[in-house]
């Protein structure tokens, strides 16, 4: 499996719908499939454009936190 990035437009008559996707799949067309499936687009009037991703791991959070230091209030990170 591999990471794809699958940028979609769907025309209709009256409007043109767009997104943008990532997806892990076997191939380029099991991506473009896979996108038309899941978000039940109509596969005749979609227009995929798929591009491996590399490398395929991203970190979406990481952090440190040291032992001794205190530990934030929820005021200071504007959560209250």
């Amino acid at each position: 499996m591999q990471m794809y990035r699958v940028r979609f437009r769907v025309r209709y008559t009256n409007k043109i719908d767009r997104g943008d996707v990532l997806v892990c799949a076997a191939n380029n067309d099991a991506a473009c499939d896979m996108v038309i499936r899941l978000l039940k687009l109509p596969g005749s009037r979609t227009q995929c454009e798929v591009e491996r991703v590399k490398p395929s791991i991203y970190v979406i959070d990481y952090r440190e936190a040291l032992l001794n230091d205190p530990k934030p209030s929820l005021r200071n990170q504007g959560l209250r």
